[in-house]
């Protein structure tokens, strides 16, 4: 499906928006590939689809297990601050 500029025309100023000549067979161009693209998606046959929120309800993920391990000592001793071994971050709220 194409559109011509006359139809470009006509939405911009329906949009109240002013267009060059050249904005206007830019958009026209632009606009025939999108509604070309459409027409492309409507002919696909979505029969025997069921309909889904997301597309991966039937998708069962398990859970991996959380594995916690202590700081490597060479990690800490590059840190900026050290108090207590733990590692010292700038203020995010100052006074």
């Amino acid at each position: 499906m194409s559109i011509s500029k006359e139809e470009i025309l006509k939405i911009a100023n329906l949009a109240k928006l002013r267009l060059t000549q050249a904005e206007a067979v830019k958009f026209e161009d632009q606009l025939s590939d999108i509604l070309e693209y459409v027409d492309q998606i409507q002919k696909i046959d979505l029969n025997n689809v069921e309909p889904s929120i997301s597309g991966a309800e039937d998708i069962i993920h398990p859970l991996r297990e959380d594995k916690v391990k202590d700081s490597v000592p060479e990690t800490i001793k590059q840190s900026y601050k050290l108090k207590d071994n733990y590692l010292l971050a700038p203020g995010v709220f100052k006074k």
